[in-house]
């Protein structure tokens, strides 16, 4: 009787560690998918703050030493990308998850538990970097609006449908000699170089690792 009672106990022991290991793998699978759509988004939003920092550079190039000929599709676009904040938001599901529900606990790894939390401080602060400068790039914009088509605060600029802008007007002689637009337009290139640094040297490389990391405890996993 004895020995049957502690067979069940650990067939039930043996269940319930199954039972843990499978739900530590499958959180841990769903998690590894979201850092990689973070990494896919993360990307986007380099490129879009890429964008950002060149036409902006364009733009103080254009009021140092107004070209002869003017690509006004060209200057529409730098004003329009010099003005527009893009955000790097991700909302971590799974993590916040397996925090609420206490599976953080799955993890064996303390390596993997810590990037974890620090990928999440770099978020926030990533996100507090964003919002300081948004004001900025409001600013920048609504100080370019008094030398623009008022049309052009009605319309979608983007590279695909450009030539629809051709014939918008703007006053770039103007523009050149407002101290405050230049003042903005100089503080939008060096807090988008500011905010692209910090995606990309400690954003992404915490993601990749984090990555890592849970392969290395997904392997353990498994075998």
């Amino acid at each position: 009787m004895v020995i049957g009672i502690l067979i069940a106990l650990q067939l039930n022991n043996w269940n319930v560690k199954q039972k843990s290991e499978s739900l530590k793998i499958e959180l841990l699978t769903n998690l590894k998918s979201e850092l990689q759509n973070d990494l896919m988004r993360l990307d986007i939003t380099d490129q879009f703050l890429e964008d950002r920092k060149r036409y902006s550079s364009q733009l103080l190039e254009y009021f140092e030493e107004i070209p002869k000929k003017i690509d006004s599709v060209q200057v529409i676009l730098a004003i329009e990308r010099c003005g527009y904040a893009h955000t790097f938001n991700p909302s971590m599901p799974t993590y916040n998850e397996m925090k609420g529900s206490g599976n953080l606990n799955l993890i064996q790894s303390n390596s993997l538990t810590r990037a974890l939390a620090n990928y999440e401080t770099f978020i926030y602060n990533s996100l507090s970097i964003e919002e300081r400068y948004a004001n900025t790039m409001t600013d920048f914009s609504n100080t370019a609006m008094k030398y623009m088509d008022p049309q052009f605060g009605f319309i979608d600029i983007k590279d695909t449908i450009a030539q629809e802008y051709q014939g918008l007007n703007f006053d770039l002689k103007a523009m050149a000699v407002d101290d405050e637009l230049v003042t903005l337009t100089k503080i939008v290139l060096n807090r988008t170089i500011v905010e692209k640094r910090y995606k990309e040297d400690l954003i992404k490389p915490r993601i990749i690792n984090a990555i890592e990391l849970i392969d290395i405890e997904l392997n353990d996993s498994i075998k």
